[in-house]
């Protein structure tokens, strides 16, 4: 949704109703400072050793009265981080401000100190600004000269906010170690916050000796980093502390952002009724798109996306006059919510049922049932009960394929129902499911042949890709130029071999509005010398790189983050190899592989057989991954069969003269 569904006006205002009966207060930490001689820290040989590492951090969020008995928020930090490689320092020489939005700053100062212990200290007074070509702020921040290995950068602010309810997040855990970390959350004592923590973080604990306020803390020493690791979603293991307001005693109130509430403000945004102009506006599209009663369903969804995401220029950020459905007609420029408001509003004309699913991107938040608030909303679907299909307004994706990212997790589903002649919603939170490996496959048949010399391989070539696997070269199809769709046809054919030249290349279903519907298929031929090797009076063929290059996974430590891919798909590969005259193959049972880990159902594998016809050894490899996720104790079954097609692609075979 990006920033488009607003917050109720209505419940703010009781909120500052009520705190106007409270008396105002000073932030908890109006008069923290740092120490005025730094503290010393005593580092183990190991914590001396890290790129970087954060010897102290508070964060805290804070609602309070002001004067005037009007809630404010008050965001708090300070943080002291060592630098321990040139990495680190050029991470940190410059401190980046994090003011956007803010009401007012009370204090923002950082200091850095040297090995030496002298000390370079900044302040208000000394934030940078760094201008764009048309001379606007783009960003403000502290810069630090001379700062050495060893040295320690400290940063302190304290910012006021106009509050924020909704739900928010501290992320707790980064790929940087911290000794010590400390997480307030403090209000005033009539107002309360629900607090949800994950990925293995303990509960907040209530300070019981506070009685004119509410604080919850969590103290943290050797907070273990949480390193990247290959296929995994990382920030969506991070641990982090999830907050939102939850109680008004005041008024007895509670439970404020639930999901009915918050499906109930989408549905009165969303599904509001359109005026007759923007009505007309909206059949005249309908015209254009050209729908027929003989259509299917699926087809008249696939018109109106096609003619709605032709027809407008789309910005991929959200602002209110690129909703507003009478502007976009004007100007044709839309935001992704606004399309989503033309999209809605044509299906709803078109006699479709449809539900919207708002979600979140599964790789930075999972979706959790248990904790209802705004933290993962903020992406849009619509999802058609009568195909069980999804379709985004990102004009790259179609119709079954949305956004990857925003499949294999859990969304809000909102559609519109009738009772008697009123109109009104029904919500629920369900799965959102995503394509099988069925619908996304990378196919490569190949015929080679050696020229005389056994120096070159002549390889005709054909790739076929679907869904996903297509996603990246066709779904971009109609917005390149003639020279770059060129480049990213050349580079989908020498998959094989980047340095070969592709000549005859011929292409179908190039077109971006087929993704999904039919699959991308190239055709060309190769001469390359990449492939062949002479070894005294024997010729090695690298057959193995003719399934395209693998990645290897390597476990030097202990896999930490489960297994979790973009999206399931399937590799065929079929490769005839005409083997030279007055030669034979002396090797050909090394193609030979079966790598099936012992799972239900058979969701990873990989495999390769050959047969003897001729002078042709016939080849045919299949690699499969049914499953977005597989849990730590399936990370070797997993990584066995990434590894098996990165060892298939390093075979060579072995001719010989007869």
């Amino acid at each position: 949704m990006k920033n488009t569904l607003l917050f109720a006006g209505l419940l703010f205002v009781n909120f500052q109703f009520f705190a106007q009966s409270n008396k105002s207060t000073k932030s908890f930490y109006q008069t923290y400072d740092w120490t005025a001689q730094p503290k010393k820290y005593d580092l183990t040989a190991e914590q001396a050793d890290e790129k970087e590492l954060i010897l102290f951090e508070r964060r805290a969020t804070e609602l309070l009265n002001a004067d005037d008995g009007a809630l404010v928020e008050y965001r708090f930090l300070h943080t002291i981080t060592r630098l321990n490689s040139d990495a680190a320092i050029e991470d940190n020489n410059k401190y980046y401000v994090s003011n956007y939005t803010a009401d007012k700053i009370i204090y923002q100062k950082a200091r850095a100190i040297q090995p030496d212990g002298s000390i370079i200290e900044v302040s208000n007074a000394d934030i940078k600004e760094s201008l764009n070509e048309e001379g606007n702020v783009e960003y403000q921040y502290f810069a630090f000269e001379g700062i050495q290995l060893g040295s320690v950068i400290e940063y302190l602010q304290l910012i006021k906010f106009e509050p924020y309810f909704k739900g928010s997040v501290f992320l707790v855990q980064s790929n940087i170690p911290k000794l010590e970390a400390h997480y307030d959350l403090i209000t005033p004592k009539y107002l309360e916050y629900e607090i949800f923590t994950v990925n293995g973080l303990e509960k907040l604990k209530r300070d019981s000796t506070k009685i004119d306020f509410i604080k919850y803390s969590i103290d943290l020493f050797n907070v273990e980093p949480l390193r990247s690791e290959t296929s995994s979603s990382y920030k969506a293991n991070l641990k982090k502390i999830y907050f939102k307001l939850d109680k008004n005693y005041s008024t007895g109130k509670a439970n404020f952002f639930n999901y009915q509430n918050i499906s109930k403000e989408i549905y009165d945004y969303k599904f509001k009724a359109i005026s007759k102009k923007e009505r007309k506006l909206i059949l005249g599209l309908l015209k254009d798109a050209e729908l027929k009663d003989t259509d299917s369903e699926v087809e008249k969804i696939q018109k109106i996306e096609k003619q709605v995401k032709k027809e407008f220029i789309v910005l991929n950020f959200n602002i209110n006059q690129f909703e507003d459905i009478q502007n976009i007609f004007k100007g044709k420029i839309a935001s992704e919510a606004g399309l989503s408001n033309i999209m809605l509003n044509a299906f709803r004309e078109s006699n479709i049922p449809f539900e919207i699913a708002i979600t979140t991107d599964r790789t930075i938040n999972k979706f959790y049932k248990e904790y209802e608030a705004w933290n993962f909303l903020d992406e849009i679907l619509f999802y058609f009960p009568g195909s069980k299909m999804y379709l985004s307004p990102n004009v790259n994706s179609r119709l079954g394929f949305v956004p990857y990212e925003y499949t294999g997790t859990n969304g809000l589903f909102i559609k519109e129902t009738k009772i008697g002649s009123i109109s009104t919603f029904e919500s629920k939170v369900k799965f959102i499911d995503y394509p099988s490996s069925d619908k996304s496959k990378d196919i490569i048949n190949t015929v080679v042949s050696l020229n005389d010399e056994l120096t070159e391989a002549k390889i005709d070539i054909e790739r076929i890709t679907s869904g996903y696997k297509a996603y990246f070269y066709q779904a971009y199809m109609d917005y390149y130029d003639d020279e770059r769709k060129k480049e990213s046809q050349t580079e989908y054919l020498n998959y094989i071999d980047k340095d070969a030249e592709v000549k005859d290349m011929e292409f179908e279903n190039a077109d971006t509005d087929l993704l999904g519907i039919k699959p991308y298929i190239g055709k060309g031929k190769i001469v390359s010398t990449n492939f062949t090797e002479n070894a005294g009076n024997k010729v090695l063929f690298k057959i193995g790189s003719l399934i395209g290059p693998q990645a290897e996974m390597y476990n030097e430590k202990e896999r930490k983050i489960p297994v979790e891919t973009e999206f399931t798909r399937k590799y065929e590969r079929k490769i005839i190899f005409e083997v030279p005259d007055g030669y034979k193959v002396k090797n050909p049972e090394v193609l030979n592989m079966n790598v099936i880990p012992e799972m239900a159902k058979q969701p990873i594998g990989f495999t390769s057989t050959y047969v003897i016809e001729g002078n042709k050894i016939i080849v045919t490899v299949n690699e499969w991954y049914d499953e977005l996720t597989y849990p730590l104790e399936s990370y070797e079954n997993y990584k066995n069969v990434i590894n098996a097609a990165a060892d298939f692609n390093k075979l060579v075979l072995v001719l010989e003269k007869i």
